[in-house]
């Protein structure tokens, strides 16, 4: 009998808020989310790792894309050990480490390898909005072309990737000032698929050797479909690393929150006989 008089009701919006909410249309513009992110090869060093540790909290960063990262007996990363999570390679050339909350992450084990890492990060609910984050070091005594092969297999099948790696290359491509074998591998990659280079001429050499030459050997890469969202792409020399930190942002749309309805039934057509007869029930 109850249900009989609730579906008699007519169901109608008022401005006054009752107990039954649902949720209207989206009444605001899409917001935009920032992605901040740190790649750096820490050539293993203890100092560097602690620099680039404060670096991050300071700057408030996201994700760190880490090549030659120091790594512990209890498979962590030094100065990282507390960060809420840590990807790292098979055999710990490349690390991925996640300092947020704020954004959802896992690890894709399929297209991780021995010096090459990938995570997925998702900013909102639609399927557009996340990006695969990989780290790469292209160790320098083993083949470019194997290297390549592991990243070949991740833009073929994933459309909003950004690779941070230490080529270990030279090319004109990313303002080097000689090329090489690996540097014109490199850019044959980077050609096949259509990538875009986010390093800037300008900026510092990204390594510094110890006589104090320099040259551009890392390298900031995504696919075309989220090419425009890379900003703010920078060289600073904060640690005590041979390599430079390199920083920039990804600029992300989320849709906004749907701002809930208040609904409320017409009492004037309530059968209040009805009511009353299932109350005294």
């Amino acid at each position: 009998m109850r249900r009989q008089l609730i579906a008699r009701q007519e169901q109608r919006q008022l401005d006054v808020p009752t107990a039954r909410l649902t949720l209207g249309p989206l009444t605001s513009p899409q917001m935009t989310a920032e992605i901040r992110i740190i790649q750096q090869n820490l050539n293993r060093d203890r100092t560097a790792s602690h620099q680039l540790h404060e670096l991050c909290v300071e700057k408030r960063i996201d994700f760190v894309l880490v090549q030659e990262p120091l790594i512990l007996n209890n498979n962590t990363i030094y100065a990282f050990e507390t960060c809420r999570r840590a990807h790292i390679s098979r055999d710990a050339g490349a690390a991925v480490i996640v300092l947020t909350t704020r954004f959802q992450s896992i690890l894709l084990g399929a297209y991780s390898s021995s010096h090459t890492v990938a995570i997925r990060v998702r900013f909102g609910p639609r399927q557009v909005d996340d990006v695969i984050l990989v780290s790469s070091y292209f160790k320098y005594n083993t083949p470019t072309i194997l290297h390549i092969e592991r990243l070949s297999q991740i833009m073929v099948r994933e459309k909003r990737t950004l690779i941070g790696a230490d080529t270990n290359g030279h090319s004109k491509l990313w303002f080097s000032e000689t090329r090489n074998r690996r540097g014109r591998t490199v850019k044959e990659f980077v050609y096949k698929y259509g990538l875009k280079v986010h390093n800037l001429a300008g900026q510092m050499n990204t390594f510094r050797r110890r006589d104090n030459s320099t040259s551009n050997i890392d390298v900031t890469l995504t696919s075309a479909d989220i090419g425009h969202i890379v900003r703010n792409w920078n060289v600073s020399d904060e640690t005590d690393s041979d390599h430079r930190v390199i920083s920039y942002s990804l600029h992300v749309r989320k849709p906004p929150p749907r701002i809930p309805v208040p609904v409320r039934y017409n009492a004037k057509t309530a059968d209040w006989d009805l009511y009353n007869t299932c109350y005294e029930e």
